[in-house]
């Protein structure tokens, strides 16, 4: 009974502060503060890992898909060697992280590539 009579009195707690605050300030919303001007959350993370990885034109569904296909191959071939749990989750494992492994290293290799034109291309310019 303890529990539900503190509930119940911080949410009214917290109703009267919200009250308060768009009585006095102007603010809006159920966050404690208006927030910082300029600031949105960003609402498509996935999208931004995919693009930190170096897969921009790759798809969260179509990544999904193939990593999903790519562990269950390589986990019937390692259940098929091994045959053991272990060794078949591993298996599957190590086999779907070939496409983000191989879009990061691509990625990268273009990034060197350009870090080395740069002062040829300055050169050049000059």
């Amino acid at each position: 009974m303890i529990g539900l009579g503190l509930a119940l009195s911080l949410a009214a707690a917290y109703g009267v502060f919200l009250i308060f605050t768009a009585v006095v300030f102007g603010w809006e919303g159920l966050g404690v503060s208006p927030g910082v001007a300029g600031y949105h959350p960003r609402r498509n993370r996935p999208r931004e890992y995919l693009n930190q990885a170096g897969l921009t034109e790759v798809g969260l569904p179509q990544l999904t898909a193939v990593v999903a296909v790519l562990f269950a191959i390589g986990a019937i071939g390692g259940y098929a060697v091994f045959g053991g749990a272990p060794a078949t989750l591993l298996t599957g494992a190590f086999t779907a992280a070939f496409p983000i492994a191989s879009a990061r290293a691509r990625t990268q290799r273009r990034l060197a590539e350009a870090r080395e034109a740069w002062p040829r291309m300055i050169e050049e310019i000059r």
